[in-house]
C-alpha cells in the first residue's frame, strides 16, 4: 500500500476519532489537582485486591482504593508520564468515563481497519496515530502491539 495512502488514512481517523490526549483534553482547568510520581516501565497492569486495585509497572506496586482512580493512572503510565496531576475522585471518575468511550469509539474504527491492511502497513499507520496523538498508545498497549 502506498505510504501517501497509509498517512491520508490515519490523518482520516485522527479527525474521525473524539479520541483527545489524554489527561490533557479531559481535564477541567479550573479544577484542583494533586501531582504524584509515576515509575516508567513497559511492563503495565492493574489488578484487584480484596478492597482495593494495585497498579504495578516495571514491578513496582502503587495501591489505589478506588478502581477510576487506579485506571486512571494506568491510562498516564501507559503515555510514558512521569508526574501526573490528578483531580478529586468524583472527576476522576467522569474523566475515564469519557476517555474510555473515546477510546473504545477509536479502537472500534482502527480495529476494523485493522482487518483490512497488510500487517506492515497497519504498523507504519499505528506509528503515524501514536506520533499525532499519544492516547493511541493505550488501544495498541492493550491489543498487545
Amino acid at each position: 500500500m502506498d505510504d501517501t495512502f497509509i498517512i491520508q488514512r490515519a490523518e482520516s481517523i485522527l479527525r474521525e476519532c473524539k479520541l483527545g490526549v489524554f489527561p490533557l483534553d479531559y481535564l477541567d482547568s479550573k479544577a484542583e489537582y494533586r501531582e504524584i510520581a509515576l515509575p516508567v516501565g513497559t511492563d503495565i497492569f492493574l489488578y484487584r485486591e480484596t478492597e482495593g486495585v494495585n497498579l504495578v509497572i516495571d514491578g513496582n506496586k502503587m495501591y489505589f482504593n478506588e478502581r477510576q482512580v487506579a485506571k486512571y493512572c494506568f491510562y498516564c503510565a501507559v503515555m510514558g508520564y512521569e508526574k501526573i496531576q490528578i483531580p478529586d475522585v468524583v472527576e476522576t471518575f467522569e474523566i475515564v468515563k469519557r476517555f474510555e468511550g473515546d477510546l473504545q469509539s477509536a479502537s472500534s474504527i482502527i480495529s476494523e481497519l485493522r482487518k483490512k491492511m497488510f500487517i506492515q502497513d497497519f504498523y507504519k499507520m499505528k506509528d503515524i496515530l501514536e506520533e499525532k496523538n499519544p492516547s493511541f498508545k493505550i488501544i495498541f498497549y492493550e491489543w498487545g502491539d
